[in-house]
């Protein structure tokens, strides 16, 4: 319950962060954007996980990430291309990324 929760509430932070920043990132994404659009344009899942650079336990955001329909055991997700793994309170809410291959840091490799 508590995980529904949180999720509810960044949708509304993302809902109102989205309106107000989106017509000043032309070409920057986020997670969430660029999975959608991979879907859209693709097809295939869509997969949710808790983001792990959390600074508080507490207070964690969701990180979306993208299954193509051909391969079900391959997860494409997109991250920042500076510091893509330093400790955030907020993470960005759009930003200039690459799509890895892998969700396990032993498994990623650039797309």
């Amino acid at each position: 319950m508590w995980s529904l929760f949180k999720l509810n509430l960044w949708a509304c932070v993302w809902m109102l962060v989205w309106i107000i920043v989106k017509p000043f990132m032309k070409n920057k994404h986020n997670c969430l954007t660029w999975a959608i659009q991979q879907w859209d344009r693709h097809g295939g899942y869509l997969a949710l996980r808790w983001g792990r650079t959390a600074r508080f336990k507490w207070l964690v955001w969701p990180h979306f990430m993208w299954i193509p329909p051909y391969h079900h055991d391959i997860v494409q997700h997109y991250i920042p291309l500076k510091d893509p793994d330093t400790v955030k309170v907020l993470p960005a809410p759009y930003f200039k990324g690459r799509a890895v291959i892998g969700d396990r840091e032993d498994e990623v490799f650039e797309n």
